[in-house]
């Protein structure tokens, strides 16, 4: 069970208050979007500023995760954690930010349907749906409305999901854009505030007397168990959430400098997470307190923060939490309502603006049920559950979107379906084996042979086959 401790009323109320902004932001001289794309994408009018804003903060929501994973390997941790999104994010600006601006598409299932046809996109939309389950998000919010409160697990699940997916049923994209211009400055404001905090009473005397593997950089764990980490960050290259945020954008120069942007201010947070967590580490390891590690941050903000910096590290916290929950939910009711029921002449009677909002509370309740689910685990174990079957099915067949190396939309289809597949049955074959078996991910496995297929076909079918002809022109 999550450790209660009681968070002062000032912190409450700074919190509270916190929640009262965000509604406010959204409802308050609101507009009904105009069109589906005033809905879903802001009408192509997002700017700089607000472009980097949603994706640093969209993207960053991985919180407690991150000082679970701090906590068990120090500094190290950034070399798995972070770099390898940095890395893959640089990627994605240098190579594919313009050239996805310039296709004129809305989601990433209309690129799927683009080159490949409908069954290829109806298949990576069910991916694409497993990739942004807001899940993991809804459950961190959870855990810290608990946490904070004290009240039912269950029942601040379904406070999470009804806050983060009440403020978007109206306004849509434009909405999350507003807010999330709120969330950014609230999670850097939050973190820089806990370390500031430390520093002015505590010095630098806890990183001095904390262990010193912390903070030096080396390789944890195994070479296959940091190497599965990069390909999960391949998964940034397949991320309808950076899809739908760059073909948000006024122009392609935009998304590829906002892109560039974005690493830089993820690396400053990685510096304040990162530092928070060590802090923490040492001050409670001297206190002598037992906690869950994916806890590190609460206990270290409960027990060392005074009312009002705590109110405000608490709320950084869940800006930096929230703002991914509800982005996550919007994205997984869009691809349900756009990308599986009106592209397979479902409901038409009804809007995208009009199904999405049903979408989205149908996916608000089934997330929240996954969430009771996972009520007592770690948001690492949704992670390693879902992310191997995303990889292995889209990665490869998105990227050779681009190029002119594309295969025939019935043999992607194949691809994508065998190498889920495939990557489901190691899953299985590795389930409590030791060894070798235990340290090699299965989303090894599911990309090599989804890459293997593909350059099978490239190699022995006549090339009128794999032309990659539009073939919905």
């Amino acid at each position: 069970m999550l450790l209660f401790v009681p968070v002062p009323a000032s912190a409450q109320l700074i919190i509270a208050g916190y929640f009262l902004v965000l509604v406010l932001i959204a409802f308050v001289r609101k507009k009904t979007p105009d069109s589906s794309s005033d809905f879903i994408l802001a009408g192509r009018r997002v700017t700089l500023f607000p472009f980097v804003a949603t994706l640093v903060s969209t993207m960053y929501g991985w919180v407690l995760g991150i000082g679970e994973l701090y906590a068990q390997h120090g500094v190290s941790a950034w070399l798995f954690l972070s770099l390898p999104y940095s890395l893959f994010s640089l990627v994605f600006a240098l190579f594919y930010a313009k050239k996805a601006r310039e296709g004129k598409f809305t989601t990433l299932s209309d690129l799927l349907r683009h080159h490949y046809g409908n069954r290829v996109a109806t298949i990576g939309t069910m991916l694409i749906l497993l990739l942004t389950a807001p899940a993991m998000y809804l459950l961190m919010t959870a855990q810290v409305l608990h946490f904070i409160w004290g009240w039912n697990m269950v029942w601040c699940i379904g406070l999470a999901t009804l806050f983060s997916g009440g403020y978007i049923l109206k306004g849509g994209f434009k909405t999350v854009v507003k807010t999330d211009l709120l969330q950014f400055i609230f999670m850097f404001a939050g973190f820089a505030t806990i370390v500031i905090s430390l520093f002015v009473v505590y010095g630098l005397s806890p990183l001095q007397t904390i262990n010193p593997d912390l903070l030096r950089f080396h390789l944890p764990q195994s070479y296959w168990y940091i190497g599965s980490w990069f390909l999960f960050a391949a998964v940034v290259l397949v991320d309808p959430n950076y899809h739908q945020r760059i073909y948000s954008v006024n122009k392609p120069a935009t998304a590829q400098k906002g892109l560039v942007i974005s690493v830089l201010c993820w690396t400053l947070f990685d510096f304040l997470a990162a530092t928070a967590a060590l802090y923490a580490l040492s001050l409670l390891q001297h206190s002598g307190s037992l906690f869950p590690s994916y806890q590190l941050y609460l206990i270290a903000g409960q027990q060392f923060l005074s009312p009002v910096p705590m109110g405000l590290f608490f709320t950084g916290l869940l800006a930096t939490i929230v703002s991914t929950g509800n982005s996550f939910l919007f994205t997984s009711a869009i691809s349900i309502s756009k990308d599986l029921l009106h592209a397979n002449k479902k409901y038409l009677s009804l809007s995208i603006e009009q199904l999405t909002r049903f979408t989205l509370m149908a996916v608000g309740v089934a997330n929240a049920l996954l969430c009771v689910l996972y009520k007592d685990s770690s948001v690492v174990a949704i992670f390693f559950d879902f992310t191997p079957y995303v990889c292995a099915g889209l990665l490869i067949p998105v990227l050779f979107s681009y190029t002119r190396f594309k295969i025939a939309p019935s043999l992607v289809f194949w691809q994508m379906l065998l190498s889920v597949s495939f990557t489901y049955s190691i899953k299985l074959y590795r389930a409590g084996k030791s060894g070798l078996w235990e340290e090699v991910n299965e989303v090894y496995f599911g990309v090599c042979f989804a890459l293997l297929f593909h350059l099978v076909i490239l190699a022995f079918v006549r090339h009128g086959h794999f032309s990659g002809k539009n073939p919905h022109p």
